[in-house]
């Protein structure tokens, strides 16, 4: 079995609560990442709202999870994988909107089409995926270099034509974790590389449907 270092890393420590407050943060600085408050982390940093105002200045997309039971062990206190997998995914609906995100106060249509296009690109990696015996070579979004300004001339487009076409340019985390891992995520130690990547896509209306939908854009569709 390889061994996990992502929660000895993460912040999967803390000193005397037998539970802890759990959100997924989605970071252009550290990529998906699970941060973990303690009592003790909530009450020194001043209660939930006060946390949840930092994550939303540093993040793309932040969620409350849940809160899970600790366990304790030669006076550390520690949160099991099979705990922290046992919480929800992430859904799109339930996410809190970062200040770093290029959708923040903006409207609507415009936050479709950015969590229109992280989805799918999301999505479009996992096809990247290596499996090389017991270790998994993944590759997953760290930072999508769209502005709000084409954000908002994508929205006038849709509206008006009915699609829109962009060359997003992505920050990409090439990462490595083992096969029987429950839970995958990235930290320091399991990154391989970091490169810099642009993406042609276009975004249209769904068919009968008032969702917007991301797709490559190949070289016949020109």
């Amino acid at each position: 079995m390889t061994k996990n270092p992502a929660f000895e890393v993460s912040g999967a420590v803390v000193d005397s609560s037998n539970e802890a407050v759990v959100y997924l943060v989605q970071s252009p600085k550290y990529g998906l990442q699970y941060r973990f408050y303690a009592e003790e982390d909530i009450l020194s940093e001043g209660g939930i709202q006060t946390i949840e105002q930092f994550l939303r200045r540093e993040s793309l997309w932040f969620m409350r999870v849940g809160v899970i039971e600790a366990k304790y062990e030669g006076g550390t206190t520690t949160f099991t994988n099979e705990a922290i997998a046992s919480l929800p995914a992430s859904s799109p609906g339930d996410r809190q909107i970062g200040r770093l995100n290029p959708s923040f106060g903006l409207g609507e249509i415009e936050r479709q089409i950015f969590d229109s296009m992280f989805e799918f690109l999301s999505n479009w990696f996992e096809q990247w995926t290596i499996r090389d015996g017991t270790i998994i070579e993944a590759y997953a979004i760290k930072e999508v270099r769209v502005t709000s300004n084409r954000l908002s001339c994508l929205a006038s487009t849709l509206l008006a034509a009915k699609d829109g076409v962009e060359l997003v340019e992505l920050i990409v985390l090439k990462h490595w974790y083992g096969g029987d891992w429950l839970v995958r995520v990235q930290c320091d130690e399991l990154i391989i590389a970091e490169f810099p990547l642009t993406v042609p896509i276009r975004v249209r209306w769904a068919k009968d449907t008032a969702l917007i939908v991301t797709e490559i854009l190949h070289p016949s569709d020109c």
